[in-house]
């Protein structure tokens, strides 16, 4: 009750992550110890799981728990709890006054903004904004280039070459151009960009999966599995598709990276919809004529959004490793060559 349609759509958006992402790891037991083996061996990306489901996490229910930051002009600019600043920025300090030093308070541990409005809520709509960027833009662009991609490399001919033009003609569309001019048409909107970046961004994705499934259709395990009589269908769904897990999973953290940041620039450029908390937006806001003195306004964005870019492209290449059978044949320490080694013991 009460949700916005681009909170529905990044409902539905997430439903569909789990479901065909989460839910074939987890279905697949060893696939699933694989990938946890793999995490925990590398640190930088176990971190960056933690942090992408704490965004994940602060993004879906923080702004929902904490309801949207009120207006208290006489808080304004308070400094965080482990800093101070001129008293005579802050209209009023909340804080112990040493001289001419203001000293944070753990009300607002993070500080104010100029609105008097606490800087862990406004970061925590940052998080909501730049989670429904990546799972609705994903969820758009995922199926149309893997689609694409998978009917192109796996027949080839004709089909290719229509499929390929369709991509070229795509990508030769600036899906910024577009939305610039459809604001002069639906206003300021973040489900409208949304929709036209998912909408114009999949060439990237149709392209790798293109050039792996071409590839992947000339092995002998293909062969034979088309030599038994299965359909392309079954082919390309329990042959095929499996194999290019890791380009997709590795291509659609990249474009998700690529697309919060894009947003964050539109809201500091004032091309995105106003007053959504994006961390675009409250950098902008926070290079005031108070700029650096309180510099706690734009800094919290800044590395929110700087590690949120890190955590995906670290997560990516890791998850990458794990569902790409290629680099699996490769480690000695896999469930397959677990199975062997017990069989022989047995």
């Amino acid at each position: 009750v009460g949700l916005a349609p681009l909170d529905w759509l990044t409902v539905a958006a997430g439903v569909v992550a789990a479901g065909f992402v989460a839910g074939p790891v987890l279905a697949d037991r060893t696939l699933a110890r694989r990938s946890v083996r793999a995490v925990r061996r590398d640190r930088l990306a176990l971190a960056s799981l933690a942090y992408l489901l704490a965004v994940l996490l602060a993004g879906l229910f923080g702004p929902a728990l904490v309801g949207h930051p009120g207006s208290t002009l006489v808080d304004a600019y308070q400094p965080p709890a482990f800093a101070t600043v001129s008293a005579s920025i802050p209209p009023q300090c909340l804080g112990a006054v040493a001289g001419t030093a203001c000293q944070g308070t753990l009300q607002y541990p993070l500080g104010t903004n100029a609105q008097g409005q606490d800087m862990v809520l406004i970061v925590l709509l940052g998080a909501r904004v730049a989670v429904q960027v990546a799972l609705v833009t994903g969820a758009i662009l995922v199926p149309i280039g893997v689609a694409v991609g998978l009917v192109a490399g796996y027949y080839g001919g004709l089909a290719d070459r229509i499929l390929m033009l369709a991509v070229t003609v795509q990508g030769s569309v600036p899906a910024f151009l577009v939305y610039v001019v459809l604001i002069y048409v639906f206003g300021r909107s973040l489900l409208l960009l949304v929709v036209v970046f998912g909408l114009l961004s999949w060439g990237t994705v149709a392209r790798l999966v293109r050039s792996e499934v071409r590839q992947i259709r000339e092995t002998a395990y293909v062969e034979a599995t088309r030599s038994l009589g299965a359909s392309d269908l079954y082919v390309v769904r329990h042959t095929v598709l499996p194999n290019v897990g890791g380009t997709v999973v590795t291509a659609v953290t990249r474009q998700a990276s690529t697309l919060i940041l894009l947003e964050a620039a539109l809201a500091f450029m004032e091309l995105s919809q106003g007053s959504t908390g994006s961390w675009g937006e409250t950098i902008r806001l926070g290079m005031t004529d108070v700029f650096p003195k309180a510099w706690w306004v734009s800094t919290w964005p800044v590395l929110a959004l700087a590690a949120t870019v890190v955590a995906l492209s670290v997560l990516g290449d890791a998850l990458r490793n794990v569902l790409d059978p290629r680099s699996r044949a490769g480690d000695p320490t896999n469930d397959s060559g677990l199975r062997r080694d017990e069989r022989v013991g047995s």
